[in-house]
């Protein structure tokens, strides 16, 4: 089976929610899958760093993955969270005796040849577009954005020969822009809610009608007072 070739249009990577979904659905059908979508998603590594990582690459004392071999022959180290999902999965696979893989061929224990097969049925599965391993290394950069890291560790981290390619995440994450959404939606919100105040603009109406009203009232009352001055005066002045 040929993998699926990703489209070069626009950045696909997950949501929490369909990654919690992927890594359900995998674990009951395929348990070293479930665990491939959490590491690639916690460290960014690519299909064949993540096939080739051996148990001698995982440093959990110092909580590192070290990547030896990355694209271009460049090496590249890739912290783990101490209490992340990730670096526990990572620890109980060091445990396993039969390879000197972390994810090793579930059929021989060798090196990992291919997962696309098994990707593609929990994607049908949870009704997810279908997804590819790069996939989830863009998950990894896209959620480092959008925590606020710069994109020179970002860049690092990823293993990108270029800081161009580390910039195409950052219109996806754009603080500014989804700030400036984020008050269109208030915006809207905000004024369709007569539901939850339902006579909250015609109390306000009737507030200045009343006021209006009540100037209007006084001035009548006041030319009054001055036409009858008038007319005093002008009757004691004849």
């Amino acid at each position: 089976m040929e993998p699926l070739k990703e489209s070069n249009t626009r950045i696909r990577y997950l949501t929490v929610a369909e990654e919690s979904a992927l890594r359900e659905a995998a674990s009951k059908r395929y348990p070293y899958l479930a665990d491939i979508i959490c590491a690639a998603c916690s460290t960014g590594l690519r299909r064949d760093e993540l096939f080739s990582l051996k148990k001698v690459d995982v440093d959990l004392r110092l909580n590192l993955v070290h990547v030896l071999d990355g694209k271009g022959g460049k090496a590249r180290t890739v912290p783990l969270d101490p209490s992340g999902e990730a670096r526990r999965i990572l620890e109980s696979r060091i445990l396993n005796p039969t390879s000197e893989y972390i994810f090793p061929s579930p059929q021989t224990d060798d090196k990992m040849t291919g997962v696309d097969r098994s990707l593609l049925t929990i994607c049908r599965e949870t009704g997810i577009e279908p997804v590819t391993l790069h996939v989830l290394r863009h998950t990894f950069g896209t959620r480092l954005v959008a925590a606020g890291v710069d994109m020179r560790t970002v860049q690092q981290l990823m293993g990108h020969g270029k800081i161009q390619t580390t910039m195409r995440y950052v219109h996806l994450v754009d603080a500014n822009t989804h700030t400036a959404v984020a008050k269109l939606s208030q915006y809207a919100e905000d004024v369709s809610k007569p539901d939850d105040r339902p006579n909250a603009a015609s109390d306000f109406q009737l507030q200045i009608i009343e006021q209006m009203n009540t100037l209007a009232g006084n001035v009548a009352v006041l030319a009054q007072r001055i036409g009858r001055l008038i007319e005093r005066n002008g009757s004691e002045s004849q």
